[in-house]
């Protein structure tokens, strides 16, 4: 089994970490995925061009964790009918925004797979992204 070096003489396994991250709530834990994802990108790419790291930068683009908070909880009020009509509309709105997100993600990736020449599946392997359970 691997162990990674957190501090001086200080290791832990490759379970224990995922053992560790595993508690984080989802917030916590898509907010640590990308940061993952992103040490990943570098070393795959450390040398980026600037269009590319534009690119790269609009695909790792999220909402902002207020609204994301939000947009959970609203969530879960929806499925459990219990939201007003002011909460329906602001669901809406924020539901609105990440499909635009989403847009210029897959926009974006397409963009960055063009550049490198490669199909946008490879790409997203290439970057720890994975395709949307329906696509």
């Amino acid at each position: 089994m691997t162990t990674i070096e957190v501090r001086p003489n200080t290791r832990f396994g490759e379970d224990e970490i995922l053992n560790g991250v595993s508690k984080l709530d989802t917030p916590q834990l898509e907010k640590f995925v990308k940061k993952v994802l992103a040490l990943r990108a570098r070393r795959i790419a450390p040398a980026l061009s600037g269009r590319e790291s534009g690119l790269i930068q609009k695909i790792n683009e999220g909402l902002p964790e207020a609204k994301r908070k939000r947009l959970y909880l609203l969530e879960d009020k929806h499925r459990e009918a219990r939201l007003t009509t002011a909460e329906e509309k602001e669901l809406a709105s924020l539901v609105d925004e990440l499909e635009k997100l989403t847009v210029k993600r897959v926009k974006s990736l397409g963009e960055l797979a063009q550049l490198r020449q490669v199909p946008v599946r490879e790409l997203m392997q290439q970057l720890g992204i994975q395709p949307a359970p329906h696509a």
